[in-house]
């Protein structure tokens, strides 16, 4: 089992750092700051990051392609023990903005076990604003 600081950085009770240990809820939390980093706000790695600013402007269709392409290559990249099954942006009712991300993901490897599908279906949804409603099945 992982044990992994919790995102974002909290103090447990007693003062000790907060952890995670269920590895669908580290996933969840690691794809949400994948989906909600702009390439080069992390000094370390200029690439780190879905470009969704690229995406502002741009008419909600042909946006939503591009959208779950960038996300499928980043968590790719970033997440190899991770299916994205589903990537579906929600759109302001005028259909000018993105307003929130959801992503579905699958792991595809447990991390202490060979490989092998887990059960379930786990929802990330990233809001504008950094606010995030979590599902985790697995």
């Amino acid at each position: 089992m992982t044990i992994q600081p919790a995102v974002p950085f909290a103090l447990a009770p007693g003062g000790r750092v907060a952890v995670d240990t269920d590895p669908d809820i580290q996933i969840s939390k690691r794809i949400r700051t994948l989906v909600s980093t702009q390439p080069g706000e992390r000094v370390n790695r200029m690439s780190y990051g879905v470009p969704l600013s690229t995406l502002l402007f741009e008419p909600e269709d042909p946006a939503q392609g591009e959208l779950e392409e960038m996300v499928r290559d980043k968590v790719a990249e970033y997440e190899p023990g991770v299916e994205v099954r589903v990537v579906n942006p929600t759109w302001n009712a005028d259909g000018d903005r993105m307003v929130a991300v959801e992503v579905d993901f699958q792991r595809t490897e447990a991390p202490d076990t060979p490989i092998e599908l887990s059960q379930g279906l786990n929802t990330a949804i990233i809001e504008v604003g950094g606010e995030v409603t979590e599902t985790v099945v697995g």
